[in-house]
């Protein structure tokens, strides 16, 4: 005979219970508990706290074959879950509430999560589209063909249903009047099989997710070619081979950077850096940039005193907000590290962050070190895309000191780069300025 703990005693641990024979529920509060024993039986509930391993070990999780994590709180039913799972119990669910926390539950190991939104929807969706043949969803960026179309006009280009469109934790309806912003995710269908316009609509809607339209490498010396040059190049090749402009000073690019060009596939443009004008950072500071233009840097030119005396650096990160990536060759790129400090800027980084990684197979965590409560606001549209490719996005939490959290990540963490503003606020700066100055990581750089 199976027996399963059910921790949570409301209405649907109470009609769960009705199709089993060996089972006990455990629940907090008292007079329900004292209710639903007069119901089922005082032989199967438990009063107390279902995260307690005392309390599981009375329930017998011990030798139970499965548990039921179904409170009405997500934060409590994952530490229910993680605590069995910790006993032994064989099979765990967990409910799960609110959607954008379904990833946080799997990455902390619960592997069966039940989210009776996400249900919900699918038998409605069933019901009310039982003729739809196949569902797309497009996921709509900054400065994309999508961003402020109206819905209509996306049916239209697309030739296809719009279901609605899911923005933050909220599904709208498809009224053809609503302008689509970036983070939502458009829902489409198509009655006949996918449509020739709406693929071709998906394929020039992942444009949008290039976080750079060209690289500007600044290479000051010949040492600098394996750690700038080999990281530039590699980022370019995987961001499918976008425009590469070395600037070196030398009337002729170096045997070395010809052949790493070569062997990642990627054209570079070279040009000399001699006159006193166009010396280190400054010539950056008459170029004509591209919109979404990266600079790359080696270390040596951040941690030299002259430049953080000089501010280069900040001209350089407040001219065109251009980021710089300052190249410590970490590659291939596996884990990426973006901060959250509250402001709109860190989380355009994160987006930013999140391309890199959807391009170079790595995954991401952002470091919420905001004092905002409750999840990082826009993040989960983040982890939708990131689910739609198969790539981690997890939300990590200041667990005491924002600057020693951070510090530690960046030592220990086994991260390949760090995303971070060079202002970033609840860090000390001095710390902030020393972590990017020595950390192994590579570091992109905004204002």
């Amino acid at each position: 005979m199976m027996r399963t703990i059910i921790v949570g005693g409301g209405r649907i641990g109470k009609f769960i219970s009705k199709d089993l024979d060996d089972f006990v529920i455990i629940e907090k509060e008292r007079i329900r508990a004292e209710n639903l024993a007069r119901e089922v039986g005082e032989e199967h509930v438990i009063v107390g706290d279902g995260a307690d391993p005392k309390v599981l070990e009375k329930a017998g999780a011990n030798h139970a074959d499965a548990l039921l994590a179904i409170t009405n709180q997500d934060r409590t039913n994952l530490k229910v879950a993680l605590a069995a799972k910790s006993m032994g119990v064989p099979r765990v669910i967990a409910r799960c509430d609110d959607p954008a926390y379904i990833d946080t539950m799997h990455s902390e190991g619960v592997e069966s999560v039940i989210c009776p939104a996400h249900t919900a929807s699918r038998m409605i969706h069933s019901t009310l589209f039982h003729d739809v043949q196949e569902m797309a969803s497009i996921h709509v960026t900054k400065g994309s063909l999508l961003d402020g179309a109206l819905l209509g006009d996306v049916g239209s280009l697309a030739k296809t249903r719009v279901l609605g469109v899911i923005r933050k934790k909220d599904v709208l309806k498809p009224d053809p009047d609503l302008a689509v912003k970036p983070g939502d995710e458009v829902l489409l269908c198509s009655l006949g099989g996918m449509s020739s316009e709406l693929r071709q609509l998906m394929a020039r809607e992942t444009t949008g997710l290039l976080p750079f339209s060209e690289i500007v490498v600044m290479i000051g010396d010949e040492a600098m070619i394996e750690t700038v040059g080999d990281e530039s190049l590699y980022l370019a090749a995987h961001l499918g081979k976008i425009p590469v402009e070395v600037h070196y000073p030398a009337d002729e690019p170096p045997q070395r950077l010809q052949d790493l060009a070569q062997m990642w596939g990627v054209p570079v443009e070279h040009f000399s850096m001699k006159s006193g004008v166009e010396t280190g950072f400054t010539c950056i500071l008459f170029r004509k940039m591209q919109k979404n233009s990266l600079v790359t840097v080696g270390p040596g030119e951040i941690t030299n005193k002259r430049t953080f005396k000089q501010c280069d650096l900040t001209k350089i990160l407040e001219r065109d907000k251009v980021p710089v990536l300052i190249c410590r060759r970490k590659i291939p790129y596996t884990k990426i590290l973006a901060v959250y400090d509250g402001s709109e800027i860190s989380m355009d980084l994160a987006e930013v962050a999140l391309k890199i990684a959807l391009h170079t197979g790595s995954s991401l965590h952002v470091l919420d070190i905001s004092e905002l409560e409750g999840s990082i606001p826009d993040l989960e549209h983040l982890k939708r895309l990131g689910r739609s490719r198969d790539i981690e996005v997890k939300q990590l939490s200041v667990e005491g000191n924002p600057t020693l959290d951070l510090v530690a990540l960046v030592t220990g963490g086994g991260y390949s780069m760090l995303a971070i503003r060079w202002s970033c606020s609840n860090v000390r700066k001095d710390i902030l300025r020393k972590v990017i100055s020595d950390s192994a990581l590579s570091v992109l750089l905004v204002r």
